[in-house]
């Protein structure tokens, strides 16, 4: 997994240098013109972040860019996509200029990386995803400090259970990462279901019975905590939007198909 891993990191970089000015050709851009806007200016103010944290020069930072941007626009990621990403970092966006003092205690350079990288690896197939999104961001993130790599590092690692992995300062950067990762599931009804349709079509190899009862699972999962949200400000922003859109996906999932369809 690291070999194939690191032979098409290397292969990618090749690639990157001959076609990184082609990268407005990538399917996100057959959205709508200002959804095209939104994610080239949050893409760009991402690699704007990159480069201060890394100090890496236009081409290498243009390089790493290239490559997130292939990987979240493979035709297979009908969720985990440039979209998801763009969402995230556009509800940061929010939080900055809403919580300003929040801001102040936070490394959002830090935080805008993590959200940046961690569906980088995505393979609803594998285990490890998470693992290797992190294990990506290492390889191609030399000249960042050892602390913001570490830091960077957890919060892609902690969106794997959706639980911040500490208990000391770092834990409010997870916290708000994971957060973000979870903000679709305060969104209108109309987006939630385009979002919970997106999820089955990824996993369109699981049988419709097995699928129905993980997902109903996972799903209730969030639901059970005394908080879908860590954060006060999501937790205010989202939390009953998304109970509702909770127990209507779950009771659609727990619903036989012969009642969907007298419904």
């Amino acid at each position: 997994s690291s070999l194939s891993l690191s032979l098409s990191l290397s292969l990618s970089l090749c690639v990157c240098v001959c076609v990184r000015a082609r990268w407005r050709e990538h399917k996100y851009l057959r959205l709508p013109p200002e959804r095209c806007r939104s994610t080239r200016n949050i893409m760009d103010s991402a690699l704007a972040a990159w480069k201060r944290l890394t100090g890496q020069l236009e081409a290498r930072g243009g390089n790493v860019q290239e490559i997130l941007f292939r990987l979240y626009s493979h035709p297979s990621r009908r969720y985990h996509n440039l979209s998801h990403i763009t969402d995230c970092l556009t509800e940061l966006e929010e939080f900055k200029s809403m919580h300003p003092s929040y801001v102040s205690s936070l490394d959002i350079d830090e935080i805008t990386i993590a959200v940046w990288f961690h569906d980088a690896i995505y393979d609803p197939r594998a285990p490890s995803n998470e693992e290797d999104s992190a294990h990506l961001f290492e390889q191609v993130s030399e000249g960042m400090d050892l602390s913001s790599r570490e830091s960077i590092k957890r919060m892609i690692l902690a969106t794997k259970h959706h639980h911040p992995l500490s208990c000391s300062s770092s834990m409010l950067q997870e916290q708000l990462v994971l957060d973000l990762d979870l903000s679709i599931l305060g969104q209108s009804k109309s987006k939630f279901d385009e979002y919970d349709e997106a999820i089955r079509m990824e996993y369109d190899w699981v049988p419709e019975a097995v699928y129905r009862k993980k997902r109903a699972d996972v799903l209730r999962g969030f639901l059970q905590r005394n908080r879908v949200y860590f954060t006060d400000y999501f937790h205010e922003k989202f939390d009953s939007n998304a109970r509702h859109n909770l127990e209507r996906a779950i009771a659609s999932l727990m619903a036989t198909p012969s009642a969907m369809q007298s419904a």
